[in-house]
């Protein structure tokens, strides 16, 4: 028992540590413009993804000639949705394409809303036909999946926090 409480034990108990204080935290270059161009490919990815399966679902719904009247609104942010589709022929619905990430932080799932996203898809004449489209992505880097849901669910089942802020003044010293 000597032998093994000394050279199991003993010795286990007096060797010298492997753990060391961390060093200190790493400061890595950030290129802004990859990331940005980064997410602008996604943000393409996504909207032709969402775009497709738009199509699609209009056509198996039996209605092929209205998946040909999508109207593109990206170009114009003011409308606050990416397309304007249809429900029914007497119905539309407006579509924004959210391309959604892991929440390192927390867990679960995130996405974008601008002010403006946020206050067309509650307004009276949008909130009951207003859809985000969420697009994920499989581990190739590619749109993999969508879900469809009605933004007033959504909010209703999810949590909307600020995180951006924007800080608007007028200077008295300039004539501008």
């Amino acid at each position: 028992m000597f032998y093994l409480y000394r050279k199991y034990i003993y010795e286990a108990l007096n060797a010298p540590s492997k753990i060391k204080k961390p060093k200190g935290k790493a400061r890595l270059k950030v290129n802004f413009d990859d990331i940005w161009d980064n997410r602008v490919d996604i943000g393409k990815k996504s909207e032709e993804f969402a775009l497709r399966w738009e199509k699609n679902r209009l056509i198996g719904l039996g209605y092929p000639k209205l998946a040909s009247q999508i109207k593109d609104r990206r170009d114009i942010l003011a409308y606050g949705y990416d397309f304007l589709s249809h429900n029914s022929p007497s119905q539309v619905r407006y579509v924004e394409v959210k391309s959604v990430g892991k929440d390192k932080s927390e867990g679960g799932f995130r996405f974008f809303v601008s002010e403006n996203e946020h206050s067309v898809s509650n307004s009276d004449e949008h909130s009951q036909e207003y859809y985000f489209y969420l697009v994920f992505y499989g581990s190739d880097g590619e749109p993999s999946d969508l879900l469809a849901k009605r933004a007033s669910e959504l909010y209703a089942s999810g949590e909307l926090r600020p995180c951006a802020y924007i800080f608007r003044f007028d200077r008295e010293d300039t004539n501008a």
